[in-house]
C-alpha cells in the first residue's frame, strides 16, 4: 500500500512520521508531499513543492493558486498513492489541491487529527484575521456559497477571505463544509478520542466516517512513561544540576500565542512570564517548558536566564511529558497527555479560546491569573486524590495502549481496499458494457 501524507506546516509531521516509519518497517511505501521549507529527514521519500506566497494582488495570486494545483495533481498522477492523508480535508490551499487531485485519480483521502481544536477557536483566529462577512464584497459570499459562513456569538463569520472562496470556487477547489473536518470528501476521519468525537457531533458534525485512534505520538508518550523515574532523573540532571531539593518537576507546554497570531511577541512573552513567574512563588516547583515545533527557540531562551527553576526541554513533549508530576497547560492536547500519564493538569482559562474543560477529571481549570499561584499549592496539596479521579474517567481521554499506529495502519488499509474494491467494480461494469457492444455490433 502507497501512502502519501500531505500538510503545509510542520505540526502535522511530528504524527506523520513515526506513523510512516511505522507502515515502512511492515512493508508499505509511505511518500511525503512537503514544502521546500519543511525540513524531513534524509530517509524518508519526499516529493517537494513550492509554497504559495500570495501578495494580495489578484492576477499573481490566481497565477500562484493555479501553479500550485498543477505541481500537486502532477505529483499525484506520478506517485499514484492508494490512500492520501491530509492533516484536515480543509483548509489550507495545498489540502484543497491534493483532495482534488485523489479524486482524480480515485484515491481516498483520510483526514487524521493532529491535535484538539473547538469552534470558538476556529472563530477567535477568524475574527483576528478580518473574516467578518459583513464587510464589503464580503456579504455576497454567504448568498453565493451558503456553507462557508457560521454565526458565532451574533457574529457572522468566513471560514477563508473572500478573494480567496472566489478564487478556490472558480478552480474547483473549494469545500462544502469547511468548518467541520472530515466532511469534504474524506473516506475515513481518524479522531483524537471519544471526547473529541463528541465535541464534534456536538459542533454539527455527522461522524459517519469517524474512527478514534488516538495519536501516533501517543505510542511515543505510553512507552516512555514505563521509563517515567530515568526520564525525570535524566530532565534534573540536564536541566537543573542533578538536584531536585524536594520540588516536583512541572511540565509547561509553552502556548503558542504569537503564532497562532492572538497576540503580538511582546504580549505573549508578558503572559508566558507571568506564568513562570506564579508557579516559581510556590516554591515547590521546577519547570521544564517544551516547545511546539512552530515556535522559534531563540524567542524564548532568556526566560532560562530570567527563571532559576524554568528550563526549554530539549527533548519532544512526549518524552518529557512522561515525568511530569504536574502540567500547566493552555491547549487541551497537552491536558490529556498530562492526565494519560497520570498528571494533575492546570488549564490556563484566560486565552478566550473556547475550549471548556471544567468537567475534566484531573484538570483544574484557572480562569483569574491573579489567583493561579493559590491553584497551583492547592492542586498540589491535593495531587493524590487529582490522580484517582483520572482514573476514573479515562474512557473520553485518547487511547493509551500503545496501538494508536496499529489502529491508523488499519484505518488506511480499509481505505485503500475501499478503492481496489471500487476499481473492482468499475472494471467489472467496463467488462459488461464492452460484452453489450460487442452483442450489439453483431
Amino acid at each position: 500500500m502507497r501512502v502519501g501524507f500531505v500538510s503545509c506546516s510542520p505540526t502535522p509531521y511530528r504524527e506523520f512520521v513515526p506513523l510512516a516509519r511505522f507502515l515502512a518497517e511492515r512493508g508499505h511505501d509511505p511518500l511525503f508531499v512537503a514544502p521546500h521549507d519543511i525540513a524531513l529527514d534524509p530517509d524518508l521519500r519526499v516529493a517537494r513543492y513550492r509554497a504559495v506566497h500570495y501578495r494580495n494582488s489578484a492576477l499573481h495570486d490566481v497565477a500562484e493558486l493555479l501553479r500550485l494545483r498543477a505541481t500537486i495533481d502532477a505529483i499525484i498522477a506520478r506517485e499514484a498513492p492508494d490512500v492520501l492523508v491530509l492533516n484536515r480535508d480543509r483548509g489550507a490551499d495545498v489540502l484543497e489541491c491534493a483532495r482534488r487531485a485523489a479524486r482524480r485519480v480515485g484515491a481516498p483521502v483520510v483526514a487524521m487529527d493532529v491535535g484538539i481544536t473547538s469552534a470558538a477557536f476556529k472563530a477567535r483566529t477568524r475574527r483576528s484575521q478580518r473574516h467578518d462577512a459583513r464587510r464589503g464584497v464580503s456579504r455576497v459570499v454567504p448568498l453565493l456559497w451558503p456553507g462557508q459562513q457560521r454565526v458565532v456569538d451574533g457574529d457572522p463569520l468566513l471560514f477563508y477571505p473572500p478573494g480567496k472562496t472566489a478564487a478556490l470556487a472558480l478552480f474547483a477547489l473549494l469545500p462544502q463544509h469547511p468548518w467541520i473536518n472530515g466532511e469534504n470528501g474524506a473516506h475515513a476521519h481518524m479522531m483524537i478520542s471519544g471526547r473529541s468525537l463528541d465535541e464534534a457531533r456536538a459542533d454539527g458534525a455527522r461522524c459517519d466516517n469517524a474512527v478514534v485512534v488516538g495519536l501516533p505520538s501517543i505510542d511515543t508518550l505510553y512507552a516512555a512513561h514505563r521509563e517515567r523515574d530515568a526520564i525525570a532523573a535524566e530532565l534534573i540532571a540536564a536541566h537543573f544540576g542533578g538536584r531536585r531539593n524536594g520540588k516536583r518537576l512541572c511540565v509547561f507546554p509553552l502556548p503558542q500565542l504569537f503564532e497562532h497570531k492572538l497576540m503580538n511577541r511582546e504580549h505573549a512573552l508578558d503572559e508566558i512570564e507571568a506564568v513562570l513567574a506564579a508557579a516559581e512563588r510556590t516554591n515547590q516547583l521546577l519547570i521544564v517548558g517544551s516547545l511546539h515545533p512552530t515556535m522559534d527557540r531563540t524567542h524564548y531562551q532568556h526566560l532560562e536566564r530570567a527563571h532559576p527553576d524554568f528550563a526549554l526541554a530539549t527533548s519532544p513533549l512526549s518524552r518529557v511529558m512522561a515525568a511530569a508530576d504536574l502540567s500547566i497547560n493552555a491547549f487541551p492536547t497537552t491536558v490529556s497527555w498530562s492526565l494519560l500519564v497520570g498528571a494533575p493538569a492546570v488549564f490556563l482559562d484566560w486565552f478566550e479560546q473556547g475550549y471548556r474543560l471544567d468537567h475534566q477529571p484531573g484538570c483544574v481549570v484557572s480562569r483569574d491569573r491573579s489567583r493561579l499561584t493559590e491553584q497551583l499549592l492547592s492542586t498540589l496539596a491535593c495531587a493524590d486524590e487529582l490522580r484517582v479521579a483520572i482514573r476514573s474517567d479515562v474512557a473520553l481521554l485518547p487511547p493509551f495502549d500503545g496501538r494508536c499506529k496499529e489502529r491508523a495502519m488499519q484505518v488506511l488499509l480499509d481505505a485503500s481496499a475501499s478503492r481496489r474494491a471500487l476499481g473492482d467494480e468499475r472494471g467489472g461494469a467496463a467488462r459488461r458494457g464492452a460484452s453489450v457492444l460487442a452483442t450489439v455490433s453483431r
